[in-house]
């Protein structure tokens, strides 16, 4: 799959800093925004994603982390998947529901 919306947690450049990322793909990868973001290892958030049209609001723990609007070729319809690019996940659920 190389179109799709996600919310990542990620350790940004060298030094390896905690932080929140809403990433596109659509053949290739764009960061739409990014932020620090304390997360820590072996700790579970509860991440949250929802789009609906053009705009697109991202929560971790229930906070509002991002609050976007895509207006450059946004993505209208798709699947839910899950990403981890190292290490591994110990995801407990995933829920989809209509906005």
């Amino acid at each position: 799959m190389r179109r799709y919306y996600a919310l990542l947690l990620c350790r940004n450049g060298s030094d390896g800093y905690p932080t929140a990322r809403l990433v596109k793909v659509l053949g290739e990868s764009t960061i739409l925004v990014e932020t620090d973001w304390p997360w820590e290892l072996d700790t579970s958030y509860e991440l949250s994603l929802q789009v609906t049209g053009v705009s697109l609001r991202a929560t971790i723990d229930g906070e509002s982390v991002f609050d976007i609007e895509d207006s450059v070729q946004p993505l209208t319809g798709g699947a839910v998947a899950l990403v981890c690019e190292e290490g591994r996940t110990a995801t407990q659920r995933v829920t989809v529901v209509p906005a």
